[in-house]
């Protein structure tokens, strides 16, 4: 589909600018919102709360503000281990404000990739992170970005400037691939970190690959973050 929405304010939890929170399969091409406001458990600049697989492709979201925990830029909370979220050539601009807020995607313990994409603006709140906010690895999930970036000011206790939280507790985890990805930015707020802010767990394989930061980190200590 193709299209440019204009609100001023939507309070909803696991909204979207475009989608709810939805169940069944979803595309989102070439699309694109401009927003006000966007407030809610769960919600995104595009689509809510996931529930089943997502392709997003070609969009972006302009917004002045997101706010609510679980939030995104593009999409908001997705979990299960069945689920993919896969988006490409997508950007978002503006500031969200919410624990395990992210510049794309909110909390996120689905099968992700996220490919070409990039972040803009100001994040604020526990385990944020600049293109993912929490990421809670199941047993066969798979985590990857690939050449995508993230430029702002990332704040709150365990922020990161690609992913705020990584938890992984399963002996035998999925993988979890970082590829061609930069940060540059302010980071801010206590165990923050250039690439993840909290990393807690070492079952599983993380690849960091000509990954990049250029951060400046204030009102940090004991920096547990990586990056």
């Amino acid at each position: 589909s193709l299209g440019l929405v204009a609100n001023t304010d939507n309070e909803n939890n696991g909204g979207g600018g475009l989608v709810t929170c939805y169940q069944q399969h979803l595309k989102i091409i070439n699309c694109h919102c401009i927003f006000d406001q966007i407030s809610g458990t769960g919600c995104g600049g595009l689509c809510g709360a996931q529930n089943n697989n997502i392709i997003i492709d070609r969009s972006s979201c302009r917004i002045r503000i997101i706010s609510g925990p679980k939030t995104g830029g593009l999409i908001g909370a997705g979990c299960g281990q069945q689920e993919v979220c896969f988006i490409s050539n997508s950007y978002c601009q503006g500031q969200l404000t919410g624990m395990d807020a992210g510049g794309l995607c909110g909390y996120k313990s689905a099968n992700c990739q996220l490919q070409g994409c990039y972040f803009a603006g100001n994040i604020m709140g526990e385990n944020s992170g600049g293109l993912c906010g929490s990421y809670s690895a199941l047993q066969t999930t798979q985590f990857r970005i690939l050449s995508c970036y993230c430029l702002g000011h990332v704040s709150g206790r365990g922020a990161g400037g690609i992913c705020g939280a990584y938890f992984s507790g399963h002996p035998q985890l999925g993988v979890c691939s970082f590829r061609y990805v930069y940060y540059s930015g302010q980071l801010s707020g206590l165990n923050c970190g250039g690439m993840f802010g909290t990393f807690s767990g070492t079952n599983g394989g993380v690849e960091l690959y000509q990954c990049y930061t250029n951060e400046t980190i204030v009102s940090s200590v004991s920096n547990n973050g990586i990056g």
